[in-house]
């Protein structure tokens, strides 16, 4: 079940962050603020734990917008390669963002359970942080790697 203070957190960030994109870029953004999400986690909980609470999201998420069914969970986060070259995402329309936004929101929720909120205020506060960044621009080498196929932030 989604938290409601989840949903509100999500709000408040596309506020400030994700008006005004296009639609391309809106699902970009999404998708780099799941990375960033699973990248705080990876500080706290164990990459066994992690996959865990992504599949639990990701199914919860398929459930309802099927068009999420290329993405794949790895120990490490969720794999976006195949859903990045889907119809999907190549040619975006509100319902992607509507998934996209439904899969944060489900991610952040199973993580504050698990956790009895322990991580809600550092995984808000790593949230706050993803902004929007044209991907020829230097910080935004995250989503090129995410596009690329395997995400390996490691290596820069």
């Amino acid at each position: 079940m989604t938290s409601k203070a989840q949903i509100i957190q999500v709000e408040i960030w596309e506020k400030k962050n994700v008006e005004g994109l296009r639609i391309s870029e809106k699902a970009e953004l999404y998708c780099k603020a799941i990375y960033a999400v699973e990248q705080r986690t990876l500080k706290t909980l164990s990459s066994v734990t992690l996959e865990v609470v992504l599949d639990r999201a990701l199914i919860q998420s398929q459930e309802k917008f099927s068009l999420l069914t290329s993405i794949k969970v790895l120990p490490k986060g969720l794999e976006f390669s195949d859903f990045l070259k889907s119809e999907h995402f190549q040619k975006p329309n509100e319902e992607l963002i509507h998934a996209l936004r439904h899969l944060l929101v489900e991610i952040l929720t199973v993580l504050g359970n698990i956790t009895a909120g322990i991580l809600t205020k550092p995984l808000h506060d790593e949230l706050s942080k993803v902004v929007y960044k044209p991907l020829n621009q230097p910080e935004q080498a995250t989503v090129t790697r995410i596009h690329s196929g395997r995400r390996n932030s490691e290596n820069s």
